[in-house]
């Protein structure tokens, strides 16, 4: 089982391994030797917002501001049952890549996204700081710092760490080292039958 801290769901990452030539994946068909499975932690936001059963996803309402990738937030959010409004109207925001910033654009139908920059980035954290007692709830989908290749990209995780440094206190990471992607990790290796149950892992990476 792969988990990356990518805030995109698992296809993206199957398709990677899939270039480099790691195989079967889960999703190939049948095959002798076990499937290569992936638990993103884009996945495990999508699937949490989407069923707004459990924490740390219940208590968030409909309405969010993201910080996205540019490619597939407008998706991202409907499928899940969200809908993507500036930070005055949001219940709290979801924070995905530093490229865009999706429910900031002129014309929410047409054009809902705006340029990531980090002036944009400051004036909406402080907006939604502003809108309750220890800001917004930020639901951080990729809580990285620093990108695997080492190349100098802006990181959610970042994000995440600037809006508490403001004096945020509702900040919800998703992904490692954090539990939640662990769980899902164990719950795929029961599905093979392996019982991770209490197990101890390490994490590589």
């Amino acid at each position: 089982v792969i988990i990356p801290n990518s805030s995109r769901r698992k296809s993206d990452t199957l398709a990677r391994l899939r270039s480099m030539g790691f195989g079967p994946c889960e999703g190939d068909g049948a095959s002798d030797v076990p499937p290569i499975s992936v638990v993103t932690s884009g996945d495990l936001v999508w699937e949490g917002l989407s069923a707004a059963a459990a924490a740390p996803f219940a208590d968030l309402g409909l309405k969010c501001t993201v910080f996205g990738n540019g490619e597939d937030d407008e998706e991202y959010v409907r499928t899940c049952g969200r809908v993507a409004v500036p930070v005055a109207e949001a219940d709290f925001v979801l924070a995905r890549g530093l490229f865009t910033i999706l429910g900031t654009g002129p014309d929410l139908l047409r054009q809902p996204f705006s340029p990531y920059s980090a002036d944009a980035e400051e004036e909406a954290l402080r907006a939604a700081l502003a809108a309750r007692p220890g800001g917004l709830p930020l639901v951080v989908a990729n809580p990285d710092t620093v990108r695997p290749d080492g190349k100098d990209s802006p990181m959610p995780g970042l994000l995440a760490a600037r809006y508490e440094a403001m004096g945020a206190t509702d900040i919800r990471p998703v992904g490692k080292p954090h539990p939640l992607i662990y769980e899902a990790c164990r719950a795929q290796l029961a599905i093979a039958g392996i019982d991770a149950a209490g197990a101890r892992g390490a994490a590589v990476g």
